[in-house]
C-alpha cells in the first residue's frame, strides 16, 4: 500500500519461542519486500522485540473523543483490566 509493507500482528506458542520462530518470518518478510521494490516495514507500535531489526521509531499521535463521557471511563477500566490480567496470568504461568 503506496510503497509500505505493515505487519498486522502475529504470535508464536510460549514453549516454542526459544526456537524464535517470529524473527525468521519477520527476516522473510522484509526480504520478500525489499524484492518487491518496497522500502518501508510498517511493523505498528513500538517495543524491545521490535528495536533488535534496526527501524527506526516514530510517533503517532491518537485522539479520541466520545459521545457519552462514561465511554471513556469504560475505555480506562477495560485497558487496566487487561494489564492486570496479563500481569497475574504471567505470573501464575512463571510461578507453577
Amino acid at each position: 500500500m503506496n510503497g509500505v509493507m505493515y505487519f498486522w500482528g502475529g504470535a508464536s506458542w510460549r514453549r516454542d519461542q526459544l526456537l524464535r520462530p517470529n524473527e525468521a518470518i519477520q527476516w522473510h518478510a522484509m526480504k520478500i519486500g525489499r524484492q518487491m521494490g518496497l522500502r518501508t516495514y510498517d511493523m505498528g507500535g513500538g517495543g524491545e522485540y521490535k528495536r533488535k531489526y534496526g527501524g527506526s521509531e516514530i510517533e503517532v499521535p491518537w485522539f479520541r473523543k466520545s459521545k457519552y463521557p462514561w465511554i471513556r471511563y469504560m475505555r480506562h477500566m477495560a485497558e487496566r483490566s487487561h494489564k492486570m490480567s496479563q500481569r497475574y496470568l504471567g505470573w501464575f504461568r512463571t510461578a507453577s
